[in-house]
């Protein structure tokens, strides 16, 4: 009799405790609030003439995570992604807390598209340039209205890429 309750008591506790490691993995896994840092803005540049300081989003881990589960971005702080080869480069609102402005930009740095004001809310929406771009700059809402950012003009980085 000893041995079946000793049997009962240990396939309960290792039943719970399986339960637990997989709700608690699971539960990590798509809470993006203990997994979030901020981006390191250490980068000087000027787009339009405006000085912007820039962090960078090179590897594809950078690239899905972007601004998402951040706060916000300061007033003239710029995530550049940084794609190896051109493409029409889709970007998307996933865990986003804040609206941006998104420019699209070729190989030379010029901008070619410009989202303004895209809301978290549109997620799973996307947007991508219709025209070629090899790097994406996502900047606080506003910014480009404020700073009279058009097409054409150019993100100037003081280190080259």
């Amino acid at each position: 009799m000893t041995s079946k309750i000793t049997i009962a008591v240990t396939v309960f506790v290792l039943t719970f405790c399986i339960w637990y490691a997989l709700t608690h993995t699971y539960r990590m896994r798509n809470d993006t609030t203990q997994t979030t840092t901020e981006n390191t803005y250490t980068e000087q540049a000027t787009l339009g003439g405006t000085p912007v300081t820039i962090a960078r989003a090179a590897s594809k881990d950078e690239q899905m995570k972007g601004l998402s589960g951040q706060k916000s971005i300061g007033e003239n702080q710029g995530l550049l992604f940084v794609f190896e080869t051109e493409g029409y480069k889709g970007i998307w609102m996933k865990d986003m807390l804040f609206p941006i402005d998104v420019l699209w930009l070729d190989s030379n740095m010029k901008v070619v598209h410009i989202k303004e004001n895209f809301l978290p809310e549109s997620y799973p929406a996307s947007e991508s340039s219709p025209v070629l771009s090899r790097f994406v700059l996502e900047v606080q809402s506003g910014f480009v209205g404020k700073q009279g950012i058009k097409i054409g003009d150019v993100l100037s980085l003081k280190e080259s890429m």
